[in-house]
C-alpha cells in the first residue's frame, strides 16, 4: 500500500505505484459513476507516445475522503492504461513504434536501389512478429538473441550478406530503446496528482464539469454521474431482473478496477436500493429483453456494460410528459411528480409495464410474425425508437395523467395517477384499440418518424387522439399506393438488389398475419422473404437485353419492388433455388412425395397469391418481348398482385369495409 504524502494538495506516483494505490486494499477507490474502461488500444498507444516525447499528460484529480483515502475523480482512463502498459508492454511493441532511422539504417546497407523500398516496407513486421513469437515478457525482450532473425532478413534479401553485424546492431539497438523506455515510464516518471476535499454530494457535478477532453462522457455518463444520490426502492419480484442487471454492471466494473467505492455486491443485494440513473438503465435493458420486437435488444452475452439503452430514459420522460431537452433533469421530474418511496416508484414503473405489454399485444399483427427475422437471427424492431415511444407514453398518458394547457402552450400542473381514469374506460380504450394498428402502420410506412426529434415526439404526447384518430380505408390505401409507385419508380436495379426495408416487412406482416397458423409461427422451419420474379431470373434478362437490345444500356428494373415479395417457408424455398415456382412443375409431376409436401396449389393460395398464367411473360422463351415490352409486362404483374395484397390488408385491418 502507498502512503501518499501530499504536500500543498499535491502528489507525484510511480506508475507501480499507481497500480499499487488502484488495487484491492489501496488508496485509492473507483465510485461507481465513473465509466467502465473506455480507452481503445489507440489512445494507450497515443498516451504512451506522449510520455516518450515529454509532453504533458495532465494531473489525476483525487478527492479526499478519510485520513487516507481517497476517490479518483479524473484520470482513470490514464491511470488505468499505464498499469496496463506496465503489465503488457509488449502490445505497444508495433511497427509505427520502431524508429524510422532504424529502418533506414538498414535499407542504406545495401546498394541495390530496387530492394530499398522493400526493405522499408517489410522489415518492421518482421522485427514484430520476431519478438512477440519469442518473448512474453519485458525480461525476455531484454536477454533476446536476436541473430536468427538477422539471419531472415538476409536470407529474404541476399544482398545484405555482407552486413550481418551491422543488422544484428541495428535490431538490438531498436530493442534497447523500447526496454529503456519502458523502464523510464514504470520507474522514472512522476505522475502528478491534486488532491481536494469536498463534501461528497457535490463530486457527481465535479466529475461531470471536468470531463469535458479525452473520451467525452455521453449524456448518459453525465446522467449516471449527477443523478447517483437520488436512492429508490423497489417493491416486488416484478423488478428482480432490473437489480440483476446493475449488479452484474457493478461487478464487471469491480473485476476491471479491482475496487468500486461504496459498492458491496452481498449488500447491494440485500438492500435492495438504487440511485435513479441505475433504475432507469435497468429498467431500459429488462424492456430491451422482454420485448424485442418493440426495443432495440441483443443477446445478454453481447452487451457491453458501458453500453445504455436509451429506452428507458426516453420512455419515462415522455410518459411523464417532458420534452426530451428537460431529461438532464429527470431524476428531479420523478421525484416531483411520481415520489422516491417505494410504492409510488414501483406503480409508476409497474403501469409503464403494463402499457407496454397492451401496446404489443396490439401491434403484434405488424410487428411480430415470421416476415420481420430470420429464426436464427435476434429481433429486430420495423419501427424507430420515438414512434413506439410516443405510442407507448400516448396510451400512458391517456390512462393516468392529468395537466392543464394555457393559451401559450405550455403544459402545467401535471399529475400522475395510480389508478387508470375512467375517460379511458369510456371513450379513449374504443378508439386506441380500433386505430393504434392502423396509425402506427400508416405512420412507418410514410416514414413519418424517420429522423424526427423532440418536437415531433412532444407534440404527438399532448395531442392525445393521434393514435385515436378513425383513419379510414381510402386514406390508408393512398399510403399504400404512394409508397408502391414511388419504390416502383426510384428502384432501378440491374445487378444489385435492395434488401427489403422495413415498410416492406411490415406490408408482408399486414397480409400474413391472418394466414399463418399459429403452428406457422411458434414452428422451427422458418420463412423466407422471396422474389417471386426471382432475382437471378430478371438480372439475367436485363443482361440479355443490354447485351442484345441497341439503346437499351440503361434497362433496369425494380426487382425489389414489394409487389414482388411474398413469404414461403424456408425449406420449400432452398429446394426452389433461384427458379420461379412453376419451374419446378414437371419435378413435382414426376416425385410424388415432393408433390405431397409442396403442393403447388396450397402455395398459391396460401403464400403467393399467383396462377401459372401469371408469369408467361417470364418463363414463354417465345414471346420475343423487347426491353421496354418486357417493362411493362413486369410493371402490370406489379400492379396486379400489389392489388392482391391491398385485399388482403384490408380485410385485415378495415374487416368492416369489406
Amino acid at each position: 500500500m502507498v502512503n501518499i504524502k501530499q504536500k500543498d494538495n499535491y502528489y507525484e506516483f510511480t506508475v507501480e505505484e499507481l497500480k499499487d494505490s488502484l488495487s484491492v486494499g489501496g488508496d485509492i477507490v473507483v465510485p461507481p459513476y465513473q465509466r467502465g474502461i473506455t480507452w481503445k488500444e489507440s489512445q494507450r498507444i497515443s498516451l504512451i507516445d506522449t510520455l516518450l516525447h515529454n509532453y504533458p499528460f495532465g494531473c489525476i484529480l483525487l478527492n479526499r475522503y478519510d485520513s487516507n483515502k481517497y476517490r479518483i475523480i479524473d484520470g482513470l482512463q490514464r491511470s488505468y492504461s499505464l498499469i496496463y502498459y506496465l503489465e503488457h508492454p509488449l502490445e505497444f511493441f508495433i511497427e509505427r513504434n520502431i524508429p524510422e532511422v532504424a529502418i533506414d539504417e538498414i535499407a542504406l546497407l545495401t546498394k541495390d536501389f530496387d530492394i530499398k523500398d522493400d526493405i522499408r516496407l517489410k522489415v518492421p513486421g518482421m522485427i514484430v512478429d520476431y519478438v512477440k513469437r519469442m518473448c512474453n515478457s519485458i525480461e525476455k525482450l531484454k536477454a533476446l538473441n536476436t541473430m536468427s532473425l538477422t539471419a531472415n532478413i538476409i536470407d529474404a534479401w541476399p544482398q545484405l550478406i555482407e552486413t550481418e553485424k551491422e543488422i544484428n546492431n541495428i535490431i538490438k539497438n531498436v530493442i534497447i530503446e523500447f526496454c529503456n523506455n519502458y523502464d523510464k515510464i514504470t520507474k522514472e516518471l512522476k505522475i502528478p496528482a491534486l488532491i481536494f476535499e469536498a463534501p461528497e454530494e457535490n463530486l457527481p457535478e465535479i466529475f461531470e464539469r471536468i470531463n469535458t477532453e479525452g473520451s467525452k462522457l455521453t449524456r448518459f455518463q453525465v446522467y449516471a454521474a449527477t443523478w447517483s444520490d437520488d436512492k429508490v426502492e423497489l417493491d416486488g419480484k416484478e423488478f428482480k431482473s432490473i437489480f440483476n442487471y446493475i449488479k452484474n454492471r457493478y461487478d464487471s466494473y469491480l473485476k476491471e478496477f479491482g475496487t468500486l467505492d461504496n459498492y458491496d455486491s452481498i449488500e447491494f443485494t440485500r438492500n435492495n436500493k438504487l440511485n435513479i440513473f441505475d433504475l432507469i438503465y435497468g429498467f431500459g435493458r429488462m424492456l430491451s429483453t422482454d420485448h424485442p420486437t418493440l426495443f432495440v435488444s441483443k443477446p445478454d452475452n453481447e452487451w457491453d456494460e458501458n453500453d445504455v439503452p436509451s429506452i428507458g430514459f426516453n420512455l419515462i420522460n415522455a410518459c411523464l410528459l417532458q420534452k426530451s431537452s428537460n431529461m438532464g433533469k429527470l431524476n428531479k421530474t420523478i421525484e416531483k411528480l411520481v415520489g422516491f418511496d417505494k410504492n409510488s416508484i414501483s406503480a409508476f414503473l409497474h403501469n409503464i409495464i403494463e402499457c407496454i405489454c397492451y401496446v404489443d399485444k396490439k401491434l403484434s399483427m405488424g410487428t411480430s410474425l415470421k416476415g420481420n427475422k430470420n429464426i436464427d437471427s435476434w429481433p429486430s424492431p420495423l419501427h424507430t425508437e420515438l414512434q413506439i415511444v410516443s405510442i407507448i407514453a400516448s396510451l400512458f398518458i391517456s390512462k393516468y395523467v392529468t395537466y392543464e394547457e394555457k393559451e401559450t402552450g405550455e403544459i402545467t400542473n401535471i399529475t400522475i395517477s395510480r389508478t387508470c381514469n375512467q375517460k379511458w374506460k369510456n371513450y379513449y380504450k374504443n378508439k386506441f384499440d380500433n386505430n393504434v394498428l392502423k396509425i402506427y402502420s400508416n405512420d412507418l410506412i410514410r416514414s413519418n418518424w424517420r429522423g424526427s426529434g423532440d418536437s415531433k415526439l412532444y407534440n404527438t404526447l399532448i395531442n392525445k387522439k393521434h393514435y385515436m384518430w378513425d383513419i379510414s380505408w381510402e386514406e390508408f390505401q393512398n399510403t399504400l399506393d404512394s409508397y408502391y409507385i414511388t419504390q416502383k419508380n426510384e428502384r432501378n436495379e440491374k445487378t444489385k438488389v435492395a434488401n427489403p426495408s422495413n415498410a416492406d416487412k411490415l406490408i408482408l406482416n399486414l397480409i400474413y398475419s391472418s394466414i399463418l397458423t399459429a403452428g406457422d409461427q411458434i414452428d422451427d422451419s422458418g420463412f423466407d422473404i422471396e422474389h417471386l420474379a426471382t432475382k437471378g431470373k430478371l438480372k439475367s434478362k436485363i443482361k440479355e437485353y443490354i447485351d442484345t437490345e441497341s439503346g437499351a444500356a440503361d434497362f433496369s428494373l425494380p426487382i425489389s419492388s414489394v409487389g414482388n415479395l411474398c413469404l414461403l417457408p424456408k425449406e420449400y424455398n432452398e429446394l426452389k433455388g433461384e427458379k420461379v415456382m412453376y419451374e419446378q412443375k414437371e419435378y413435382y409431376d414426376r416425385n410424388e412425395h415432393v408433390s405431397k409436401e409442396f403442393p403447388i396449389g396450397k402455395y398459391e393460395k396460401k403464400y403467393t397469391f399467383t396462377h401459372e398464367k401469371d408469369f408467361d411473360w417470364l418463363l414463354d422463351p417465345d414471346k420475343g418481348y423487347t426491353s421496354e415490352e418486357f417493362k411493362k409486362k413486369y410493371d402490370d404483374f406489379l400492379d396486379n398482385r400489389f392489388k392482391k395484397m391491398k385485399n388482403k390488408i384490408k380485410k385485415n385491418l378495415f374487416p368492416f369495409n369489406i
